[in-house]
């Protein structure tokens, strides 16, 4: 007798309210944009400040507050990736602009996200990546020309390149 009774009682309990806009319940988060694939991914390297360096822009180095070698921080967004929940591939090169020598690299598999707010909104954004200087001190590599060639290519094999020239300038400690 009792189940028949809250089921009495349950079923006369009056429907939620149907929400909407998700934007006026507290901790919800809106999306803003998708990040869409697409045939041709567009890659944007940055370091300190606005993405999309251009030649002549400096290519900070330092070391790194752990220590180690010396190190260049980039900040990668790309739009058009495709089968970015698979992981990418990531590699980061530096050569001498005048004697041609390889200065640094890294290599790694990265996972990228589809940012959904403020700027980034619509583009696949990265954590930092540290390109490193294995076989450089600090004061060999400071006032060379660097050339830096980032490339990330996705689990299909589609590539997108960001290639960029400019002087090497040490981080203010």
């Amino acid at each position: 007798m009792g189940f028949f009774l809250y089921m009495g009682l349950w079923a006369c309990q009056p429907s939620a309210p149907e929400i909407t806009d998700t934007a006026q319940v507290p901790g919800t988060q809106v999306v803003l944009e998708d990040c869409a694939p697409s045939s041709v991914p567009d890659l944007q390297i940055a370091q300190e400040g606005p993405y999309g360096l251009k030649d002549g822009d400096p290519l900070w180095f330092g070391l790194p507050p752990q220590g180690g070698v010396p190190y260049a921080p980039f900040r990668f967004r790309i739009d058009g990736l495709t089968a970015a929940e698979r992981g990418t591939s990531v590699s980061v090169v530096a050569t001498d602009a005048d004697s041609g020598e390889r200065l640094g690299d890294i290599e790694l598999v990265h996972r990228f996200v589809c940012a959904n707010v403020g700027e980034d909104a619509g583009s696949y954004v990265a954590g930092e990546i540290h390109l490193r200087f294995w076989d450089y001190r600090l004061k060999e590599l400071d006032g060379r020309t660097a050339e830096v060639v980032a490339t990330v290519e996705d689990s299909l094999g589609l590539p997108s390149v960001s290639r960029y020239k400019g002087p090497m300038m040490r981080l203010p400690d």
